[in-house]
């Protein structure tokens, strides 16, 4: 019967094989035995080579072979019950647990950058900074109470940074300022316009080079006024290329 060679070995192979060996010889010719002594099939499989329990695992079978080296099958390790044999000792638990069947994933949650999503509207500069004005108030008392705080320091290290800190409020609250004289006179150019149009006259768009002229005077009088003027020529001039002198390009002298 093919059916019997799983639980049987009656060849005259493995009877050459095992003759020696009278427990494991009994196991070929009948079923296990759950009445034999454990100590016996131990001795006499500490007799075998590796080669050997390789050949008598695939022989038998590895539920067989498991079940006569250590009395268990599989079924029965996994059913097994871990007891401490002292309470003081950690409790031995098996790292196999039961996946969850029903697991309920939370949808995440898209980021979105107004800067750049259509659905947060478009950008609008004035808008931005009337809703913000008050950063622009409180970068000005900062600036006080850093000019406070440099007067009543005495290390050399925090003043250098409370002095850039300080460089650097100023020209944001300038920069600012600029704005809000470039949104003021666009302003008043806006208004003046909608005046021609309703008087019935052409309108007149002033071209960017007559702004660009507009905005050079506005700054030569502030700087007047503030008398910043010299050494605002005087970082133009060093700044600026000097065209006194032409300047040729180099080329590299002919190799013979």
């Amino acid at each position: 019967m093919e059916g019997s060679n799983e639980e049987y070995l009656s060849t005259d192979e493995s009877e050459d094989e095992f003759s020696e060996l009278p427990v494991l010889n009994s196991i070929f010719s009948q079923t296990v035995d759950e009445d034999i002594n454990k100590s016996d099939i131990q001795k006499e499989l500490s007799l075998l080579s590796f080669e050997e329990l390789q050949k008598l695992k695939e022989k038998i079978g590895s539920k067989k072979f498991s079940k006569i080296c250590h009395g268990k099958t599989e079924d029965q390790t996994a059913s097994a019950s871990f007891k401490r044999d002292n309470k003081n000792r950690p409790r031995e638990m098996s790292s196999k647990r039961p996946s969850r069947h029903k697991i309920e994933f939370l949808k995440k949650r898209p980021s979105r950058d107004p800067r750049f999503d259509p659905l947060c509207g478009e950008f609008k500069d004035r808008t931005f900074h009337r809703n913000y004005e008050f950063v622009y108030e409180m970068k000005t008392r900062e600036l006080d109470e850093l000019k406070k705080e440099l007067r009543e320091e005495q290390d050399p290290d925090r003043k250098d940074k409370i002095k850039y800190l300080i460089q650097r409020m100023k020209n944001q609250i300038t920069a600012e300022e600029e704005r809000k004289k470039k949104e003021e006179k666009y302003l008043e150019e806006k208004d003046a316009m909608k005046n021609t149009f309703k008087e019935g006259r052409p309108k007149y768009f002033v071209k960017s080079s007559e702004q660009k002229k507009a905005e050079l005077k506005d700054r030569f009088e502030s700087l007047s006024k503030s008398g910043k003027l010299e050494g605002y020529l005087k970082r133009k001039r060093r700044s600026a290329p000097s065209y006194s002198e032409p300047s040729y390009p180099s080329y590299p002298a002919p190799s013979y």
